[in-house]
């Protein structure tokens, strides 16, 4: 995924600002995701960095409305070794809800492949998958008007490159056959504790408190050198990044809301190269990024069908000189029911990240923020009926939000 779209999970971010601001999207299986939002246009003013062309927030499976338990197996199995299996089980009892579940998805990939124009028929190796996904949240009630979440994402793959497919007698053929031996593993583990309370005696004050931790783990394997200027080699990516939230969701008024917080991240981030010649081991660099923002974002619904927003960010890097202003303006008309018509003129922002700045050899240590002004216009169509019937006012607000 493209370092310019933020990713987000339950709300906080993923991007990997230790590397190269992405984040891999094929870590994840579906089973362990209740839905997907997609925010498109710029998102920097409630976000931050990274948001430039979009938002993507993934929402993990949440316990079930009624008490009780439920629980759900299935096994899958296909052509080129495709095998999955998958556990989930979710419960509620009095103020306490849950959920637990299991992916595992592999595939050995060794498909048959010919090429006519040298008459040469073989089977592509080294393709081999094998993800295990885990996740687990558990929900408790401290009162009528707050709630305490604790959740737990543990995503691996094991990965074989294949490189290109080779051909016989050409120097590209050479050259990918080599590339066979490759091999990457990674590991995520994704944590986050939350606290929402329902401010006052209504239901339009909402605040949401949330920290959160990820651990990441990556091994590139490169056991033959693909050239003669290059020795065989192990890269190694350890990143862990902290986190915090703190956000009021308020509606001063039956047509205006206000939406206002404060975030903060470090990320600490070794990268090194081991020859495995010499075992000769090589910090590529070792770093560190802090970032905060104060952000606030109102709304209004001036007419039932016309409304309008404006927002408001100052980030904080370590990275950048001094700090970084992005707005947002936007309008939305709901045509009927189901349509709505939506602009945005924004102004977003991206800073550099550790990779940017020191893996060589296309790094550069002198790279500021980079910046631009992006202006949308899209329609919203919903299709078939809402997920949930009767959302409160708060559900309904974020909706809006969302869509402009």
């Amino acid at each position: 995924m493209s370092s310019q779209t933020l990713i987000l999970l339950d709300g906080r971010p993923l991007n990997e600002v230790g590397g190269f601001g992405a984040f891999d999207l094929s870590n994840f299986t579906t089973d362990a995701v209740e839905q997907i939002e997609v925010l498109p246009g710029g998102g920097s003013v409630l976000y931050g960095s990274n948001a430039i062309s979009g938002v993507i927030n993934i929402i993990t499976r949440r316990p079930p409305s009624e008490a009780g338990l439920e629980t759900a197996a299935t096994a899958a199995v296909g052509s080129f070794g495709f095998n999955d299996q998958v556990i989930q089980l979710r419960g509620r009892e009095d103020d306490l809800s849950w959920v637990l579940g299991y992916n595992r998805t592999a595939a050995t990939n060794a498909f048959p492949f010919s090429l006519t124009s040298t008459d040469f028929d073989g089977v592509r190796t080294n393709a081999d998958v094998l993800y295990n996904n885990l996740n687990f949240s558990a929900t408790t009630a401290l009162g009528d008007r707050s709630r305490l979440r604790f959740g737990l994402l543990f995503l691996s793959k094991d990965l074989g490159v294949p490189g290109g497919v080779p051909v016989p007698g050409s120097i590209s053929g050479g050259f990918n056959a080599l590339t066979a031996d490759d091999s990457q593993y990674s590991e995520n583990w994704l944590l986050d504790l939350t606290y929402e309370a329902d401010l006052g005696q209504a239901d339009d004050s909402r605040l949401t408190a949330r920290l959160f931790g990820d651990l990441l783990s990556l091994t590139f394997n490169n056991p033959v050198a693909d050239s003669p200027f290059a020795p065989p080699s192990r890269d190694l990516v350890d990143q862990s990044s902290v986190g915090a939230q703190v956000q009021h969701a308020w509606q001063v008024a039956p047509n205006q809301n206000l939406t206002y917080g404060v975030d903060y991240r470090q990320v600490v981030a070794n990268n090194t190269t081991l020859n495995l010649l010499t075992d000769t081991l090589t910090d590529n660099y070792r770093e560190s990024i802090k970032q905060a923002g104060l952000f606030a974002r109102y709304q209004v619904d001036i007419t039932p069908r016309f409304s309008a927003n404006l927002g408001v960010r100052q980030d904080f890097n370590d990275l950048a000189d001094g700090s970084f202003t992005s707005f947002n303006l936007g309008t939305g008309v709901q045509v009927t029911e189901t349509t709505r018509l939506r602009a945005n003129f924004a102004r977003n922002f991206r800073v550099p990240t550790l990779g940017d700045l020191f893996f060589a050899p296309f790094n550069n240590p002198n790279l500021g923020p980079e910046s631009g002004l992006s202006f949308d216009i899209g329609v919203d169509q919903r299709v078939g009926r809402s997920r949930a019937a009767a959302p409160d006012r708060l559900s309904q607000r974020h909706s809006r939000c969302h869509q402009l």
